[in-house]
């Protein structure tokens, strides 16, 4: 046996910085002075820290030099950001074409950490406003008030649908058990939707909840991770909405690396919604399914039930992926996949199925993923190049 030496132990948290947000970085320190020492638990504090709206830098690390009885003091630096926080980003997707992001955020309001952000985000086919503000309770991660609003314009040439959305949502959100994450929200939306000729306006009152679970190893990169995401809402006519409805929908996503090289990725996305009459649901709510992250090789929500050569969007949505990348280079993968699925009504329709290649190459913001598919029930199989940027998870 090899002898290690003896076991050290969590000393005291030392925070360096004059903060505004000190207690905030206590309650996300899951170790007590005393504790046997974990690096790794070092590690996700140092991460959990990143992820707060607050610092734009963030270092917490063991401070050897001063340990003593077997203890180590735990150092903890932090750099605020400015009042006004500010950021540009980019991206392209073959669904929605290029995208340009602006974001504005005040990270620190008031004595108690609240925090207001603004997003902006354009493409060829989609744009959209939001402004958020949100209250932190003891965890500015993930137990936390929400209040927000937002606009969305979206043009699908494709299928002919236009739609205007309004948004206000009230959520309250926190962790539970075995790292679940509970949303309890209220949300208001005024629609405003073309399908074809045909014009509709909608409003909704949907209270509603949601549970999400994620892990991952690998940053941007993940080898590793497992995703889940179930939520339910509803509307009644007899209380500010334009039809009763009660919608369900289920994700999960799993990722793993096999003997460093061969990755493996599933993902499976159901939903299903008890409506009298689909044309009276807001687009937004309908199923559709088809595009770079549904079925590759199909249009984007082309997959649809058609009345009258039009596709007015499906009651149910059933869509699944096999995923097997083989990494060839440092920073290069090689991918075979097949993807099925439907967004229906009756499930008279048979699975639209698609089935291609594609490259990954690996960079500091996620895979630059390459697919090129083909769609097998379309007449001639045709084929369908998708691009799309960010991890599998």
């Amino acid at each position: 046996a090899i002898n290690t030496g003896p076991r050290y132990h969590y000393g005291p948290l030392n925070i360096t910085t004059d903060t505004r947000a000190s207690d905030y970085i206590y309650s996300l320190a899951h170790f007590k002075t005393g504790e046997p020492y974990s690096a790794t638990k070092v590690s996700e504090f140092n991460l959990a820290l990143s992820q707060t709206p607050y610092f734009s830098s963030v270092r917490v690390y063991a401070d050897i030099a001063k340990r003593e009885n077997l203890e180590v003091p735990i150092r903890v630096e932090v750099l605020h950001k400015p009042t006004n926080s500010y950021d540009v980003g980019g991206g392209y997707s073959t669904d929605l074409g290029p995208k340009v992001r602006f974001k504005w955020s005040r990270p620190w309001i008031g004595t108690d950490g609240h925090y207001l952000e603004s997003n902006l985000n354009v493409s060829e086919r989609q744009q959209d406003i939001s402004v958020s503000y949100t209250v932190p309770v003891d965890d500015p991660i993930d137990d936390i008030w929400r209040f927000s609003v937002g606009y969305k314009l979206e043009d699908n040439l494709d299928t002919e649908i236009y739609t205007k959305t309004l948004t206000g949502l009230l959520q309250r959100q926190w962790k539970v058990g075995d790292d679940w994450v509970r949303t309890v929200f209220l949300r208001r939306e005024f629609e405003e939707f073309k399908i074809g000729d045909v014009e509709q306006k909608t409003k909704m009152l949907l209270p509603g909840v949601s549970f999400a679970r994620q892990f991952s190893k690998g940053g941007t990169t993940p080898y590793w991770g497992k995703q889940w995401l179930i939520s339910a809402e509803a509307g009644s006519d007899a209380l500010a909405s334009s039809t009763n409805i009660v919608r369900l929908q289920m994700q999960y996503a799993w990722l793993d690396t096999f003997f460093d090289r061969h990755m493996l990725f599933s993902r499976i996305n159901l939903g299903a919604m008890y409506v009298d009459d689909i044309n009276e649901v807001p687009v937004s709510l309908r199923f559709f399914a088809g595009g770079d992250h549904s079925v590759r090789g199909y249009k984007y929500e082309s997959i649809s039930p058609e009345v009258e050569g039009l596709k007015i969007g499906g009651k149910y949505l059933v869509t699944g992926t096999l995923e097997y990348n083989y990494q060839f280079a440092k920073n290069w993968r090689s991918a075979l996949f097949v993807d099925a699925g439907t967004a229906t009504n009756d499930f008279s329709e048979d699975l639209s199925v698609g089935v291609g290649f594609g490259f990954r190459y690996l960079t500091p913001v996620g895979p630059v993923r390459i697919d090129h598919a083909w769609a097998l029930a379309t007449p001639g199989n045709t084929t369908r190049l998708s691009i799309t940027v960010g991890p599998e998870i």
